[in-house]
Parts: C-alpha cells; sequence; structure tokens
C-alpha cells in the first residue's frame, strides 16, 4: 500500500520478505505487515536541502541520503515476532517476540495525525522499547499485535 504520504506498506498473508536480507521466517511463521517509515521522519533534512539546492546543488546530497536512509529501513510484524532492520553497509536488525510483550504503545502528532502516519513502541520486560516511526496504519499495526498477543496469551491457558 502506498499512502499519499510516500509511506509504504501492506498487510499480507505472504511468507515473504522481499528486499529484506538478514531476516528468515521461522517455520509456520506469517508476514503480516511488511512497512518503511514515512518520508515525514526526515522533514528537517528534506527541509535543509531544499534550502541548500541552489548552492551548487549541495541539497540533493541530502535528497540522496534521505532516500537510501529510507530505503534501508523496514519494520516488519508476523504472527511471531516484530522486526526492525536499518541500515546500508552496516545493517542492524532488532526483534521481539510478539508473546515476551508487556506493551504496546501509539502516538501521534498533529501533522502525523492528518495525514494518518503514527508511532508505534513496544516494550518487553526489560528497559528497551523497539519503535515503528512513522507508519501508516499505525493502529491497525498495534491492533494486530495485540490480537496475537491475546492468542498466545490463551494457548498458555
Amino acid at each position: 500500500m502506498v499512502g499519499d504520504s510516500g509511506t509504504t506498506g501492506h498487510r499480507t498473508g505472504d511468507a515473504t520478505l522481499d528486499g529484506l536480507q538478514g531476516i528468515t521466517l521461522l517455520d509456520d511463521e506469517r508476514v503480516l505487515y511488511d512497512l518503511q517509515p514515512a518520508w515525514s521522519n526526515w522533514v528537517d533534512i528534506l527541509a535543509l536541502g531544499t534550502v541548500l539546492l541552489p548552492v551548487f546543488g549541495v541539497g540533493l546530497i541530502f535528497y540522496a541520503v534521505v532516500w537510501l536512509e529510507r530505503r534501508h529501513t523496514r519494520y516488519v510484524v508476523t504472527d511471531q515476532r516484530l522486526i526492525a532492520q536499518y541500515g546500508m553497509l552496516s545493517v542492524r536488525t532488532t526483534e521481539y517476540r510478539i508473546a515476551a510483550l508487556q506493551a504496546v504503545y501509539t502516538e501521534t502528532g498533529m501533522i502525523e495525525r492528518l495525514r494518518g502516519l503514527g508511532t508505534v513502541a513496544f516494550r518487553t520486560g526489560g528497559s528497551s522499547v523497539l519503535s515503528f516511526s512513522g507508519i501508516p496504519n499505525y493502529e491497525a499495526v498495534a491492533d494486530a499485535v495485540r490480537e496475537r498477543q491475546r492468542a498466545f496469551e490463551n494457548s498458555r491457558v
């Protein structure tokens, strides 16, 4: 799905992670959401690039950096895990098991809200937090994770 805001993300039942290197699905794992952050996450750098564009095209460097960074940032929700992958040359992948989550938070600012974007943050028992920033359908993503949490809780009973 591509929104007006230039974000991409889709809900899928596929077990494929096209374009994601270093992520292997577990047995019987399904991808629920495959998301990228909105361009607005980099609004300050894009604004600086626009200001510097007349200066020998220096602004194009800022645009290129944002494009590359966004292109190499992925947020994936499967029926078992949350996975965030960042980076092009040095790739960092963080994943949480949905069954281990203790809290799910949503947040949206006024401008993001008008554009249908928001942030979903997840916390486990420790102090670390995994955030999916500037994503479309953030409430649906949070709801899907909560549903999976309930399913895990019910299967333990």
